[in-house]
């Protein structure tokens, strides 16, 4: 796209980069939401109690199985896909960090939780 002084209109092909990555995000987090949902999930299945209701599972479960699924939230995506609050999400991922089953990456706006990825070798720990 081209404007009147014959250059390329930078604002332009910005805008559309932005929205593209808006867009992949957007279907990224469809499809995370979808496959968390599946009700052919073997799992989920196994959550039916007698009465045909689902025996509802504990946040950290939630958030555990999402990050299995996702690879890596932050924790507004993850709020917004479990449909839990904010508080609680904060509390659930702090005591997964203390326990290390999950990692965080980042500050403020760019923090980002992942699953961790166990325990290193005994050859790549250092004693001190």
């Amino acid at each position: 796209m081209r404007a009147e002084t014959g250059s390329i209109d930078t604002h332009g092909v910005s805008r559309r980069r932005r929205i593209a990555k808006l867009l992949c995000k957007a279907v990224q987090l469809s499809q995370v939401s979808d496959a968390f949902h599946s009700k052919s999930d073997p799992e989920a299945e196994a959550g039916v109690g007698e009465s045909g209701d689902l025996i509802q599972q504990t946040d950290e479960t939630r958030i555990l199985r999402f990050l299995e699924i996702s690879g890596s939230a932050s924790p507004i995506v993850i709020r917004q896909s479990l449909g839990l609050s904010r508080s609680s999400v904060y509390r659930t991922l702090q005591r997964l960090s203390q326990e290390r089953q999950v990692s965080s990456n980042g500050h403020t706006r760019s923090l980002v939780y992942e699953l961790c990825q166990g325990e290193p070798s005994s050859d790549k720990i250092c004693l001190n």
